[in-house]
């Protein structure tokens, strides 16, 4: 059966580290790709090995000024990918 979300469900934003990010870039990047706003990485809070142990996930808390999203048609205008 397909995976289908849950409409009470929530998951964290994710996406991998690219070559020559660091953890905050990833967390910056992620976040603006995902939703539309720019934050500031403030600590990382949690670390552990994927299940497989193929990768190791991280957490970290942000700070969203009140002014920090971007307008929808910018967000439109950026390329997907």
């Amino acid at each position: 059966m397909p995976w289908r979300p849950c409409p009470a469900s929530t998951r964290p934003l994710s996406g991998p580290i690219e070559p020559g990010e660091e953890q905050q870039d990833t967390l910056v990047r992620e976040v603006d790709e995902e939703v539309g706003l720019r934050v500031t990485p403030v600590d990382k809070v949690w670390e552990s090995p994927s299940g497989d142990g193929g990768y190791v996930l991280h957490r970290w808390t942000a700070a969203c000024p009140a002014e920090s999203s971007r307008s929808t048609r910018e967000r439109s205008a950026r390329p997907a990918g």
